[in-house]
C-alpha cells in the first residue's frame, strides 16, 4: 500500500501491517501570490508565517509523520541552508506587522484547498484556527482535485493556496521552476531579475564555492521575503504485510521506487 492516509497510519499498523516510514524530500506549504494584494506587501507575508504553529500542523495534519519546515524547500539536499534560525510562532509580532501594513484590525482571506495529498485539507482547517488568533479570518474554498494542479484551470491562478513538492533531488530541481517568471511551478508569481540571475549562476557554476554562495543568496531572500510558508517536511509512509519482502523505504518515491520506475508508478 503506497501513500497510506496519514490519519489512518496508526490504525493500519495496529491491524498487523508494517509501516514503511522514511524521511523524504516531500514538503508542504501554503503559498501567497506576491503580485496580488494583500500579499504584495512583504509585511503581510511575514505576518502569515509568524501565525503558523508548525509543530501543531505536523502533529495534527500529518499525524506526526514529518518534521517542522523552515520556510525553505530542500532539507537534506546539497547547499540547503541549515544556518537560518528556525522560524517559530509569534502572534504579537504578526499583529504588529499587519498593523504596519495597514491592517490594524486584521484581514479576511480566502484559502483555496483540495484533497491532493495527505494532510493538505487538514492543514487548511488547522491554519484557519491558528490565524484567527492573530486577527486573520481565513475562509476556506474547496477546489476539485482534478483542477487544483491543472494550469488550464486553477493552478497558478490562486492568490492563496497550498502546494506539495516531492521527488526532488537537488535545489536546482525546484528553485528555477518555482521562482523564475514563466515557469510552470511559479506559484507565488515571483519575478525578480536578481533572483533569476542568482539561480542561473548557481546552477551553472563549476566552482562549488560559487554555487554555494549563490544558493545561500536565493534561500536568504526567500526566507525573508518569499511567498511560501513551508510548514512541514513530510515522510513517505507506506505499508506492507509481513509476507512482502524486498521493499526498502526511500527518500524520493513511495515504496522506495527508484527514479527509473517513478514515472510508471505515477501513471499507474
Amino acid at each position: 500500500m503506497a501513500q497510506v492516509p496519514l490519519a489512518q497510519a496508526k490504525a493500519v499498523e495496529d491491524r498487523g501491517f508494517a509501516l514503511l516510514n522514511s524521511p523524504s524530500t516531500g514538503a508542504h506549504a501554503f503559498y501567497m501570490a506576491v503580485d496580488q494584494a494583500p500579499f504584495d506587501d512583504v509585511r503581510v507575508r511575514q505576518a502569515m508565517r509568524l501565525l503558523a504553529d508548525r509543530e501543531e500542523l505536523v502533529a495534527v495534519a500529518l499525524g506526526g509523520f514529518g518534521t517542522v519546515a523552515n520556510d525553505l524547500y530542500g532539507l537534506g539536499m546539497e547547499y540547503y541552508d541549515e544556518s537560518l534560525p528556525q522560524r517559530t510562532r509569534d502572534v504579537e509580532q504578526a499583529k504588529a506587522l499587519l498593523a504596519e501594513a495597514g491592517y490594524p484590525d486584521g484581514l479576511t482571506l480566502t484559502l483555496e484547498t483540495s484533497n491532493v495529498a495527505p494532510g493538505v485539507t487538514e492543514a487548511a482547517t488547522l491554519f484557519q484556527q491558528q490565524a484567527a488568533e492573530g486577527g486573520v479570518t481565513i475562509e476556506i474554498a474547496n477546489v476539485d482535485p482534478s483542477a487544483y494542479f491543472d494550469p488550464s484551470q486553477k493552478y497558478l491562478k490562486m492568490p492563496f493556496a497550498q502546494t506539495y513538492w516531492a521527488g526532488g533531488t537537488t535545489l536546482a530541481g525546484f528553485y528555477p521552476l518555482a521562482l523564475e517568471p514563466g515557469q510552470y511551478g511559479n506559484e507565488t508569481h515571483w519575478d525578480r531579475e536578481s533572483t533569476t540571475a542568482a539561480i542561473e549562476e548557481a546552477t551553472s557554476a563549476t566552482d562549488p564555492e560559487v554555487a554555494a554562495q549563490k544558493w545561500l543568496e536565493v534561500q536568504a531572500e526567500q526566507y525573508d521575503e518569499g511567498g511560501y510558508l513551508w510548514w512541514a517536511n513530510v515522510n513517505n509512509v507506506d505499508a506492507a504485510t509481513s509476507g512482502v519482502e524486498g521493499i526498502t523505504p526511500g527518500r524520493f518515491y513511495p515504496l522506495g521506487l527508484p527514479w527509473s520506475l517513478a514515472g510508471a508508478y505515477v501513471e499507474a
